[in-house]
């Protein structure tokens, strides 16, 4: 399972962790820690300690600055905003301890932590994927020209596609003859002024690869006492061989086609 996120104007990858679960997300908690807004009790603690830091602010400089008449009125209607932001992430921590208490481990609001929320988007070759979209602000489409693959990200719900690749991107190199050959995600929407920069390399590659690269990434919210991990050894190279198999076996394939 691979999550797909878009915004205006760059895409993110979210893989769930070693327990396997991807964790419950929420847009109100969205902040420049969290982009895609997954939900854990740290996340919950630390918007709502956001919010009191901003009341607190606009708090102190309606009793100590001298402002316009609009701009209190600007104030008070941001007060007002956060307060309500404020009620319902309370909310949403109650819902989150109640479905804990019930689930246990099992929640998915204890799931989030180990996700990795990376801007690299990796396969497995041959393994079933399957892809979860999710747009932040407005219509976005996941389009995989190469693989002839397409599904809108569609804000306030997620959408689903299955997909197997069946060619690496080393034999794609080959076939291509193309060494600086990757495959890309674009968006096929036109979603706003930087439009064209809505793109992801996506690499896939065997099996092995793609578990040193899922090891050398780093947790949503590492465990406490965790040391840092090592820096990321090179992926092992494609054994010619079987890369120039699989490039014969893609040619034939598209011959075929």
């Amino acid at each position: 399972v691979v999550e797909l996120y878009a915004k205006q104007f760059d895409w993110t990858a979210r893989y769930p962790g070693k327990d396997g679960m991807l964790g419950a997300t929420d847009f109100r908690l969205i902040n420049g820690t969290n982009p895609l807004g997954v939900v854990t009790r740290e996340t919950v603690a630390t918007r709502m300690q956001e919010l009191a830091d901003e009341l607190a602010e606009i708090e102190e400089r309606l009793a100590n600055e001298v402002l316009p008449d609009d701009q209190v009125a600007e104030l008070h209607d941001r007060t007002a905003y956060l307060q309500r932001m404020r009620g319902r992430i309370t909310d949403l921590r109650t819902e989150m301890e109640q479905d804990i208490a019930e689930k246990g481990e099992a929640s998915p609001y204890l799931a989030g932590a180990d996700d990795l929320v990376i801007k690299e988007f990796h396969l497995p070759l041959r393994k079933e994927a399957k892809l979860l979209i999710r747009s932040r602000d407005v219509i976005h489409s996941m389009y995989l020209p190469h693989m002839r693959a397409q599904m809108n990200a569609v804000p306030g719900m997620t959408t689903t596609f299955r997909m197997r690749p069946t060619v690496s991107t080393d034999s794609m190199r080959i076939v291509t003859g193309n060494p600086e050959f990757n495959y890309v995600l674009l968006c096929n929407k036109i979603c706003g002024a930087s439009h064209y920069n809505m793109q992801m390399d996506l690499v896939v590659e065997s099996q092995e690869a793609y578990d040193q690269w899922m090891a050398g990434q780093t947790p949503f919210q590492a465990p406490a006492g965790a040391e840092e991990a090592p820096a990321d050894e090179a992926a092992p190279a494609t054994e010619e061989g079987t890369a120039t198999e699989e490039a014969a076996d893609a040619m034939a394939a598209m011959n075929e086609n």
